[in-house]
């Protein structure tokens, strides 16, 4: 891996906060039937320009942060993104890593997808800088600290997504709020940055899940990364997302409860 000419220090974390890894079990993005070719068309189109927009940013902020490095993508999908880091902003190497794909047609060779499920892999190779994105809400919240911490394991720098509680959403099955991912990248020793969202939050080319929900965390603290403003991994509900909401949830006392609950950050 590259060092990025960065002003960066070195920081402890206690290691007493670290969570015991969970046993092995089931990711729920394994169901071809569910995530077919269908499933992946409807959002590549908005996938592609979100990820376009959102990396030329970051690299704009971390410069040439992409140019010449590798890069991973844990729950590639089709390789939306990564090829992005290829294509737009010269990545050297990429890799991603998904269920098998079948027939489904992808962004990237096809010999750059690792056919797995998530959970059951040993480690993933090593790579400077690593996608995550809107993946960890289709696992099992026993299995978060375990494949939290192979993420960690061998990169630099980890762009994170994961969708928000209520949000909602294909073979979701446990949606948390910022602060409980900050929590699990600082027991590994990572330091988190909420400096995207300020300055994707309006822009309506974008999907309002990235726009809610997208993280940066380092193995090293970027000193230039706290001169931006921060949403300080606030629990926040975007507002295409809370108009969503509302129509879901039009009538009915359970669904003001848990709208309620939703705002609260519960």
């Amino acid at each position: 891996m590259t060092s990025f000419g960065l002003r960066t220090i070195s920081v402890e974390h206690d290691p007493s906060n670290r969570e015991t890894p969970a046993k092995y079990g089931n990711i729920q993005m394994t169901n071809s039937k569910v995530y077919d070719d269908d499933f992946y068309k409807s959002q590549q189109e908005g996938s592609l320009r979100s990820a376009k927009i959102i990396l030329e940013d970051i690299s704009s902020i971390i410069h040439n942060l992409f140019e010449n490095k590798t890069v991973r993508d844990i729950g590639c999908g089709v390789g939306t993104w990564l090829s992005v880091a290829s294509e737009s902003l010269k990545a050297r190497q990429i890799t991603g890593y998904d269920f098998p794909k079948g027939n489904i047609k992808t962004l990237v060779p096809r010999d750059k997808i690792v056919s797995c499920n998530l959970i059951s892999v040993e480690n993933f190779e090593p790579a400077d800088i690593t996608f995550c994105l809107e993946v960890m809400e289709h696992v099992e919240e026993s299995l978060h600290a375990d494949l939290i911490e192979k993420i960690c394991k061998n990169t630099n720098i980890i762009i994170f997504s994961a969708a928000a509680p209520l949000q909602g959403g294909t073979g979701h099955v446990s949606e948390r709020n910022p602060k409980y991912w900050k929590k699990l990248f600082e027991n590994n020793n990572f330091n988190g940055y909420d400096i995207i969202r300020p300055r994707i939050w309006e822009n309506e080319d974008i999907e309002y899940w990235y726009r809610q929900n997208i993280l940066i965390f380092t193995k090293e603290l970027i000193l230039e990364l706290d001169c931006f403003p921060s949403f300080n991994f606030s629990h926040l509900v975007h507002p295409i997302l809370l108009a969503d909401m509302s129509n879901r949830y039009q009538g009915g006392r359970k669904a003001v409860r848990d709208l309620f609950k939703f705002l609260k950050g519960g």
